[in-house]
Order: C-alpha cells, then sequence, then structure tokens
C-alpha cells in the first residue's frame, strides 16, 4: 500500500506499538519532511526515487535516548512537480520498515529563466556519478536558482533562495559533515555580511554578521578588521573553518597613487568549532603592496581561493590579481603565517622550458592532486588575463590581440626543487576572463566550469568533465544560459557520507 502526499497534507501511518511515521511538506517544493517516532533506540534513514525501487537513501540520523524519540529527516534530491515514493527503514531493537509514502515535489517559481543542458559524446569515458553543485552568481534578484544542484542530466534536483535580505548571489557553498550547508550570500562585487549555515530547506541554523566577526576578533586581541567575507572558506575535519576575509587599509604617496589609496587586500581567519577566531593571517604583513600585475590598486590581491594541505597541514591561497598561489605556514594553526613559497610567474619556481606563457594568470581555485615526497600534482582554473607570452613580457591583451586564452593546465610541482613542469593541459579554445574552477573527481576525471566563455555573453557558463591523462578528452558537458555559475563540480549526494 502507498499513501499519497501532496500540498501541505502530511500523511503518516501508524500500526498500534510500531513507529510512527508521517511525510510532509516544506518550504523548500523540492524537499520533504519525513519524522518517525519510536518508543526505543533506533538508526533512521529514508530511501527514495521516481518509483517503488527506491534508488536513493539519505544519511542514518540516530534516535538514542532510551526512551526513543523523533527524528525529522530532510529528504532532498528530487526534480520538481514529479511524484516520488519514500519510505523508512528503521533498526534497533525494534527494526521497522515503513510503509511506501507518496510525495509530490512543487514546482520551482523563478521568475528569470534559466537553462541547464547536457551532453555526452557517444564514445567517452565513465562520467563521475553524483549530482552538480552549482555557485550561481545571479545578476538580477528575480532569480531563485542562487544556489543549485542538478542531476547529471541537467535536472534541478535542490535550490536555495537567499531573498534580497540575504542578496542575490553565492560565492561559495560547501557541504558540511552534519548535513547543512554552509554559504557567504552576497550582493556582488560587495564582500558577504554573512556567514551562514542552512539546513537542506533553506532554515537558517547558525549565522555570524562580519559586525559580530569583528567583535569576536577584538575581544580575541586580534589586530584584525574585517570588511566581509568573500570567495571562499574551507571546513576542516576539526570542525574548524578557514574564512577568506577582505582586509583593507590606507596608504599614502604610493609610486604611481598620489595621495591616499585604500587599498584592498585579504586575510584568512581560522574560527574553531563556536566560529571563534583563533588564528589569523593577513596580506599586507607578508606581501609588497607595490607589486600589482593584474589590474592595479585598489583591488591588490583579490584572493579568490583557499585549499588545505593534509601533507604538512599548511595552506595554499590564491590570489587573482598577484597571479600567484601561494603556500603559507598555518600547521593545523600553530604556524607563523611565513609564506613558504609563491607558485607562479615571478615566484620562487622554475618553470619547465622557461616559457612564461606556461605558467597560469588570473586563476581560480587551486586543488593539490596527488603527492609523492616533495612532488604533487596541481591543477587550476588559468583565466588567462594578463598572460605573459615570451621572454620579453609581451602580454596578451583581453579580447584584442594578441588574444588571452584559457586553460586547464596539471602540473607536477617539487617543492624541494623548485621546479613546475606542465605535464598535460586543456584548452577549450575560449577566453573566460573570471570565475571558475578545476577539480579532480573520484574516478581520476577533472571537471572545470567558465563562468563567462565568451565576452557577449550569449552562453552564461559551461561546465566540462574530462577523461584523464596527457590527452583529456570531454566526457560530459553542461552549458547553463541565463545565469553565470561561478563554480561547479560534482559532488557525491546531498548528504555527506551517500553516494548516488
Amino acid at each position: 500500500m502507498a499513501l499519497a502526499c501532496a500540498g501541505l497534507t502530511a500523511c503518516g501511518s501508524s500500526n498500534g506499538g510500531a513507529p510512527q511515521t508521517s511525510v510532509s511538506t516544506t518550504q523548500n517544493p523540492l524537499v520533504a519532511q519525513y519524522s518517525v517516532s519510536v518508543s526505543s533506540p533506533a538508526t533512521v534513514q529514508v530511501e527514495f526515487g521516481p518509483d517503488d525501487s527506491y534508488g536513493f537513501v539519505t544519511s542514518p540520523q540516530e534516535i538514542t535516548d532510551p526512551d526513543g524519540g523523533t527524528a525529522n529527516i530532510l529528504v532532498a534530491g528530487m526534480k520538481q512537480s514529479s511524484a516520488y515514493h519514500m519510505r523508512a527503514n528503521i533498526t534497533g531493537p525494534a527494526s521497522f520498515t515503513d510503509t511506501d509514502h507518496v510525495f509530490n515535489t512543487g514546482a520551482i517559481t523563478a521568475v528569470q529563466p534559466q537553462t541547464y543542458t547536457v551532453s555526452r559524446p557517444s564514445n567517452a569515458a565513465p562520467v563521475q556519478s553524483g549530482i552538480e553543485w552549482i555557485h550561481n552568481l545571479v545578476m538580477s534578484p528575480s532569480s531563485k536558482l542562487t544556489a543549485v544542484a542538478t542531476d547529471l542530466d541537467g535536472n534541478p534536483i535542490w535550490y536555495y533562495d537567499p531573498g534580497s535580505a540575504q542578496g542575490t548571489s553565492i560565492f561559495t557553498m560547501k557541504l558540511l559533515s552534519n548535513g547543512h550547508v554552509l554559504m557567504t550570500p552576497a550582493v556582488v562585487p560587495a564582500p558577504a555580511p554573512n556567514l551562514l549555515e542552512i539546513d537542506l530547506t533553506g532554515n537558517p541554523m547558525r549565522e555570524m554578521s562580519n559586525d559580530d566577526l569583528n567583535s569576536r576578533l577584538k575581544a580575541g586581541g586580534f589586530d584584525l578588521v574585517s570588511f566581509g567575507f568573500h570567495h571562499d572558506f574551507v571546513p576542516l575535519d576539526n570542525g574548524h573553518v578557514l574564512v577568506l576575509v577582505s582586509d583593507q587599509r590606507p596608504y599614502t604617496d604610493l609610486p604611481g597613487y598620489p595621495g591616499t589609496t585604500t587599498v584592498v587586500g585579504d586575510a584568512i581567519i581560522d574560527l574553531d568549532a563556536s566560529w571563534n577566531p583563533v588564528w589569523t593571517w593577513s596580506t599586507f604583513d607578508h606581501l609588497d603592496v607595490n607589486r600589482h600585475p593584474l589590474g592595479g590598486l585598489p583591488d591588490w590581491t583579490h584572493g579568490n581561493g583557499l585549499a588545505f594541505d593534509p601533507n604538512d597541514g599548511n595552506i595554499l591561497f590564491s590570489m587573482r590579481n598577484q597571479s600567484w598561489v601561494v603556500k603559507i605556514d598555518y600547521n593545523r594553526g600553530a604556524g607563523t603565517g611565513a609564506i613558504v613559497w609563491k607558485l607562479g610567474y615571478q615566484g620562487d619556481f622554475a618553470i619547465s622550458g622557461g616559457d612564461p606563457s606556461q605558467w597560469f594568470y588570473g586563476q581560480h581555485y587551486p586543488n593539490i592532486l596527488s603527492r609523492s615526497g616533495s612532488q604533487f600534482g596541481f591543477t587550476v582554473f588559468d583565466n588567462g588575463n594578463d598572460r605573459v607570452l615570451d621572454n620579453s613580457g609581451a602580454m596578451c591583451v583581453q579580447f584584442q590581440s594578441p588574444p588571452c586564452y584559457s586553460r586547464v593546465p596539471f602540473l607536477q610541482v617539487d617543492e624541494a626543487a623548485k621546479t613546475a613542469e606542465v605535464t598535460s593541459m586543456y584548452l577549450p579554445g575560449t577566453f573566460s576572463f573570471w570565475g571558475g574552477n578545476s577539480t579532480q573527481l573520484d574516478n581520476g576525471n577533472t571537471e572545470f566550469a567558465m563562468s563567462q566563455p565568451n565576452s557577449d555573453n550569449t552562453l552564461s557558463s559551461r561546465i566540462v568533465e574530462l577523461s584523464p591523462g596527457p590527452n583529456p578528452q570531454v566526457v560530459w558537458q553542461m552549458d547553463i544560459d541565463g545565469v553565470n555559475a561561478y563554480r561547479g563540480y560534482h559532488i557525491p549526494s546531498l548528504y555527506p557520507g551517500i553516494s548516488w
């Protein structure tokens, strides 16, 4: 027997002393709430799908009280305006499989249309399973698909509407180990005023404003003022979060900049599990404010990506306007903050062959792919802004000649020898002058996003999955119209520890 659920009505089952269950709608039309009440400790997991074969599962939820209790499990990953079957599996002293429920999702209401078109070459290698996790920069507040997940056919299966109070865009969002989503909603190009943790329905679970962060910095004795969250953060296994914030300081009569210039740099803050600052780092303490190869002042460094290196506990930090990725001595919170090295043009490494065009320029999203001793594989999305073309110092010119171009390079970096070699690369044949990412997937494929792959924005964004090896081939591609995706990449599912 199946119990049908639609509209705002909950449906349930009750069989004497059996667990009490119900399924109800939430504020997100693509998310259901499955409630299970038991009289003894139990583990509850919901399976769901378009028919009663199901095929998808949520994370398990524990009820640990000796007298039992209620588990409210959010079921997400469903297409709009569709019927889904779901049932709870309950294990414990009294195991139980619930009756099948039918839940009807609602429609996404978005004034600004957005389309996600997927193509797969017929002879392509296998695609990484999972879903697509897309961070959109929405230039109109009318669209609700600011943060969106799709299936691999391009159907939206989850989204978040920040509303006018939160802003219109998401620079970054990440799934946490507790099943919540951490994000920094912002009205671009301004930094985000809040660090926000939500559940899958979009309900705020925890929030910290920039003003609150500054109060905590002052109370902790840190000589740092944040001007807003931006671009990236990294949740760590110990419950801490490394956040990237704007740091601004006035300078007088810098070369080429008479008078007072408020220089915009970056700072990294280590927040503990209670979001109290325990370690800070600022570009102003470690870099030359007179070096500004891309764009000039006041936007000096334009940090846009953080990565944690578990090998030594240090941080990789991407600065677009320096065309550098630097390693910072973080040492899992016990580091000095000294810059260990600078990777990129005019940095600490020699590029194989000495060709400066092989470096990355205006890059986004650094990623360590593999490691062996002092060597590691590395990728980044190389936007190519102001690329130095040869040893004369000649540079490309954006949308003119000689043209700039974007790449997805794969480098082998030797930290001891201070050498870097481009072992392979993918040339998408276009210039995506802002945004993007490049990351390695679990099956060895690489995925990258181009936020604006052409100057007239006739195609808003493109996300591509590549096969591994010296000659990467496209195995999956998503074209996005109606919104620019700042980042896009596969994740296993909407639930930590679960792969779909």
